[in-house]
């Protein structure tokens, strides 16, 4: 999302996920409502009845400023149109008047049924408090919530705990804080190091803990995040990255506002027709603008920082010299050279890259590595299957590459000293030259 041509235009201090559910649990726990590792619409609702039976504001929201309602209404779109929805209703492959959006709009007018009654005048922060003090069981809020939750000195699991929003298992919406670097900055040297600070793992592994964002890089020591955390961070690297409308990163800056007031008339007046009427007005307005800016990576493969690491075998570095990385690592189970569900819908998304024309030319670099489990030998043999794997997958769908290599357990780029890192480290790199 930061970058364009290839260059990257701003370094992020961490990564928020924008589509999460917290709940109190001890409250749920005394009304009898168990929670499991996900829930859909219907097991929300019947929550928010046992709950307003008991005389219980089920949803907490603060939204003196309008985008926490917002945000909740993007939640439950997600929730209904899914991720491929959400990436057509931004490129204009989809309607806003589509019935999967009509539904969505249903659902947000229900939830204003069991919201707490002092909503209006309240901010997100002090509806989270609310939450916090057992006045409402749950919120629909990104995880900068967490970080209130640390401050207060919560446990997980125990006083409060969070799962997807509603529908949305399997989809994370970014939220992400980054700084950039000025053109004719007075201070560049000084910018650059500021820069340089925030995005180091240092900086990000002291930052994200307190904030409830996750480090916008993977090499971190996740033995310093607690569980929502880790969590988090295994939601991010295997689930699909959605961009978000109310913060910003979805749509044009007037589609964003246009989206907010009607969020606001819709909350007054409670009229499907109106609001989708607005939204697809507003969006015939923001015209062409809006196409393609849902694709980045996670969605569409990018190009990475190609500096060849000091640590590279001498023929490594050769090989690549030249070539460009892509942001796509295929991965393997455990002692495998088998390619794991997702890695094989990335291959094929390798494969529509590789069709656009601007890299129809380009030659196609694979490389092979393993985890550091196992010897030498094994690790370099089972590193070159790999490559080969991927390569046989290519030729198939009509690309034969021009170079198949592996490196074994050279250039792990996690710590192998986690199963977390040691499956990052069982990979298929692809450079194009």
């Amino acid at each position: 999302m930061m970058a364009k041509d290839g260059k990257i235009y701003a370094v992020l201090a961490g990564v928020h996920h924008g589509n999460v559910l917290w709940y109190n649990k001890k409250l749920l726990d005394k009304n009898g409502i168990k929670v499991g590792d996900k829930m859909t619409f219907d097991e929300f609702f019947a929550a928010c009845d046992k709950l307003k039976a008991a005389g219980i504001p089920a949803l907490g929201v603060g939204d003196s400023g309008i985008w926490a309602s917002a945000q909740l209404f993007e939640n439950t779109l997600l929730g209904v149109v899914g991720p491929q929805g959400w990436t057509d209703l931004f490129s204009g492959k989809m309607k806003w008047d589509d019935p999967k959006v009509k539904q969505a709009m249903q659902y947000f007018a229900k939830m204003q049924n069991y919201l707490n009654p002092d909503h209006a005048s309240l901010t997100w922060d002090q509806a989270v408090k609310e939450l916090m003090e057992g006045k409402v069981a749950f919120s629909s809020m990104g995880d900068w919530a967490d970080g209130e939750f640390i401050k207060a000195g919560k446990k997980e699991k125990e006083d409060f705990g969070w799962i997807s929003h509603p529908g949305t298992d399997g989809s994370f919406i970014i939220v992400a804080d980054g700084f950039t670097l000025a053109k004719g900055a007075p201070h560049k040297e000084a910018a650059i190091a500021w820069l340089k600070s925030i995005g180091s793992r240092e900086a990000q592994e002291a930052f994200n803990p307190l904030k409830g964002s996750i480090p916008a890089r993977t090499d971190v020591d996740q033995s310093k995040f607690d569980n929502y955390h880790r969590w988090s961070m295994a939601e991010f690297a295997n689930d699909k990255l959605l961009p978000s409308c109310v913060h910003g990163e979805a749509a044009p800056a007037a589609f964003q506002q246009a989206f907010n007031d009607a969020v606001s008339s819709f909350i007054v007046e409670t009229n499907v027709e109106n609001f989708a009427k607005a939204l697809v007005l507003a969006a015939q307005k923001a015209g062409p603008e809006t196409v393609g800016m849902v694709d980045f990576v996670g969605q569409a493969i990018g190009v990475e920082n190609s500096q060849i690491p000091g640590a590279a075998p001498g023929q490594y570095a050769k090989e690549v010299n030249g070539a460009r990385k892509l942001s796509l690592n295929l991965r393997f189970p455990r002692r495998s050279n088998q390619l794991d569900d997702k890695s094989l819908a990335d291959l094929d998304r390798l494969v529509e890259l590789l069709a656009s024309p601007e890299y129809q030319q380009r030659q196609v670099l694979l490389f092979g590595f393993s985890d550091s489990a196992g010897s030498a030998k094994t690790n370099l043999a089972i590193s070159k299957r790999r490559a080969k794997v991927v390569a046989e997958q290519l030729r198939m769908r009509g690309i034969t590459p021009s170079l198949v290599d592996g490196y074994g357990k050279d250039l792990p780029i996690a710590p192998n000293d986690t199963e977390e890192g040691r499956e990052k480290n069982r990979r298929v790199e692809i450079w194009l030259r």
